[in-house]
């Protein structure tokens, strides 16, 4: 099983989202330099007006690779 990192991006035209994606990462740093990097692009001025881009926390989740590794499969009962 391994670990992966995740964050949403939203990009909101006022109180609607027009759009939302998942990043998905392989390590944390790379998750956290990403956000960073949507965050401070988010900050310039280049963006249309009205439009804003919202990340949320990285989020850190289990994908487990095999029937083996996922615990309900393999409770005794």
């Amino acid at each position: 099983m391994k670990q992966v990192y995740v964050f949403d991006v939203r990009l909101m035209n006022g109180t609607v989202t027009m759009r939302s994606e998942k990043g998905i990462f392989a390590s944390r740093d790379l998750a956290e330099q990403t956000r960073k990097a949507v965050m401070e692009a988010n900050c310039s001025h280049e963006q249309p007006e009205g439009l804003v881009a919202i990340c949320s926390h990285i989020e850190e989740t289990v994908v487990y690779e095999s029937e083996d590794e996922v615990p309900i499969l393999n409770q005794e009962h």
